[in-house]
C-alpha cells in the first residue's frame, strides 16, 4: 500500500514575515521586523531629534529648490491627485520623478532610475559646457578675465575716467589700492553694458 505525501507545508516551514501588520517583507536576520519598518519606527520615536537636525542643515539654492519641489509633489501624490506613469524611455513601471523646471513642482517626467541617472548626467555635461563658455559669474571675475584682452587705448580711457572721479582723490597716493580697483571694475562694467546695449539700439 502506497502512501501519498501531503503538499501542504507545516506552520514551521512557512517563510518568516515581518512582525508589522500588513507587511509581507522578510524580517532582518536579527530582529522581528524588516529593515524598512524598523527605519520607520526609529524615525517615529526620534521625531524631535530629527526635526532639530533638519533645522540646523544648510542647503545650496539648487538643493533648496529641489527639496521644495519634492515636498509639494509628493504631498499631492499622497493625496492621490497625481498618478505614476511608465518610464518615458523604456516603459518600466518602477519609476521616479524628474523635474525639468523646479519652479513648476507638479510638472514632472517619469523615468526609471537608470534613465533618470542618464538624464542627470546629460544635464550635468550641458551645465559644464555652459560654464566653459561663461567662466565668470560676477563682474569682478569678468574684469579679471577680459581686462588684459582690452585694447590699450580702452584701458587708458577707463583709467582716466576713474582718475577724474571724486573718489580717486582719496586714493591718489596709492592707485593700486582696493578702492581704485573697485572703481575701475565699475567703469569696466559700464563699458561692457554700453557695448551690449549698442546692438539692440541700432537694430
Amino acid at each position: 500500500m502506497t502512501t501519498t505525501k501531503s503538499s501542504t507545508k507545516s506552520p514551521t516551514d512557512a517563510k518568516p514575515r515581518c512582525a508589522t501588520p500588513n507587511c509581507e517583507r522578510a524580517p532582518r536576520k536579527r530582529g522581528r521586523t524588516c529593515g524598512r519598518c524598523a527605519t520607520r519606527a526609529w524615525r517615529k520615536n526620534n521625531r524631535s531629534e530629527l526635526a532639530a537636525r533638519e533645522r540646523t542643515r544648510t542647503f545650496t539654492p539648487e538643493q533648496a529648490a529641489l527639496r521644495r519641489a519634492s515636498a509639494i509633489f509628493f504631498t499631492d501624490l499622497r493625496r492621490r491627485k497625481l498618478t505614476r506613469q511608465p518610464c518615458e524611455e523604456c516603459g518600466r513601471a518602477d519609476v521616479v520623478p524628474h523635474w525639468r523646471d523646479l519652479t513648476q513642482p507638479l510638472q514632472v517626467v517619469w523615468y526609471c532610475r537608470v534613465h533618470r541617472a542618464n538624464e542627470r548626467e546629460r544635464l550635468a555635461e550641458a551645465a559644464k559646457a555652459t560654464a566653459k563658455v561663461v567662466a565668470w559669474k560676477t563682474l569682478g571675475e569678468r574684469f579679471a578675465a577680459e581686462w588684459p584682452q582690452l585694447a590699450p587705448d580702452v584701458q587708458a580711457r577707463l583709467r582716466a575716467e576713474v582718475e577724474r572721479s571724486s573718489t580717486f582723490a582719496i586714493v591718489r597716493a596709492n592707485p593700486e589700492s582696493p578702492l581704485y580697483r573697485q572703481q575701475l571694475v565699475a567703469a569696466f562694467g559700464r563699458y561692457c553694458a554700453s557695448l551690449e546695449a549698442t546692438p539692440s539700439s541700432t537694430g
